[in-house]
């Protein structure tokens, strides 16, 4: 309920107590990727499981990303079928 509120749709007042309402900032959540390997992906820094290279900040947001749990290389930005075997993409953090 609350994040759909908006501070121009009550003029910028709570409509519940009357007090201002500030604009609310979405987190943006920092992922880390092998450089070598940029389908590996992990939440905090560390070794990437594939060749050992330390994991690198990405430099943009992340985006939710989804890819074939039998082709880890198939990947995409929205749900769908991978197109080398037909399986559902899966979300992948």
């Amino acid at each position: 309920y609350w994040d759909d509120l908006r501070t121009d749709d009550y003029g910028g007042n709570c409509p519940t107590c009357g007090m201002a309402m500030v604009e609310k900032k979405q987190p943006t959540a920092m992922m880390y990727t092998c450089p070598m390997h940029p389908e590996m992906t992990s939440d905090k820094p560390g070794k990437c499981p594939t060749c050992g290279m330390n994991m690198v900040q990405q430099k943009q947001p992340m985006t939710m990303m989804y890819a074939c749990p039998m082709h880890p290389d198939e990947m995409s930005d929205k749900p769908g079928k991978c197109p080398k075997c037909g399986m559902d993409m899966e979300k992948k953090q």
